[in-house]
C-alpha cells in the first residue's frame, strides 16, 4: 500500500459488474482484478455487486435488462460492462427479444452516450483520416496527435 500522507483520500466505489455474454465474462473477471490492484495501491475501496444483462438475462428472466439489474445500476458509482450478444441471435432476425436491447435500454435509462476507449494515433497515419481531410485539411497541423478522429 502507498503512504497515507501522499494519498490521504480513500474513496469508496460501489461498482456493478455486468459480465454479459461471451467474452464479457473473461474481460470483467480480469477488469475486477485490475480494480482490486488499484484499490490496494491507491487506498480506494470497491464494493462489487454483479447483475445480468443480454442473453443470460433473457434466458433467466425473458428480459435483456431485468428491473433488478437496472435498479442496481441506478444505485452505483461505476459499471464494469463486458459484452452482449450470442450466436443464437445472429441468424434469426425474427427473434423479438435480443441481447443488444438490454444495452440500448441501459444507455437510455442512465443517460449514457459514449463508449470511451484508449487510442493512439501514429504520426504516419495522421493524414490518412479521410474525415478531416475532406472537411478541412487546414486543421490537420493543429490537431492533437494522440487522438483518433
Amino acid at each position: 500500500t502507498l503512504n497515507s500522507t501522499l494519498f490521504p483520500y480513500t474513496t469508496l466505489f460501489r461498482s456493478v459488474i455486468l459480465p454479459g455474454d461471451g467474452i464479457g465474462k473473461e474481460v470483467t473477471t480480469e477488469g475486477k482484478k485490475v480494480l482490486e490492484k488499484i484499490a490496494e495501491l491507491f487506498g480506494h475501496s470497491f464494493v462489487f455487486d454483479e447483475a445480468i444483462i443480454g442473453h443470460d438475462a433473457i434466458e433467466a428472466t425473458g428480459n435483456p435488462l431485468p428491473d433488478e439489474t437496472l435498479a442496481k445500476l441506478k444505485d452505483c458509482n461505476a459499471i464494469l460492462f463486458g459484452a452482449v450478444g450470442h450466436p443464437k441471435y445472429d441468424n434469426d432476425p425474427t427473434l423479438k427479444v435480443r441481447p443488444e436491447q438490454g444495452l440500448l435500454k441501459m444507455r437510455k435509462e442512465l443517460g449514457l452516450y459514449a463508449n470511451l476507449r484508449p487510442i493512439k494515433l501514429f504520426d504516419e497515419l495522421l493524414e490518412a483520416s479521410s474525415k478531416i481531410m475532406s472537411h478541412n485539411p487546414a486543421l490537420l497541423p493543429t490537431l492533437p496527435k494522440s487522438i483518433e478522429y
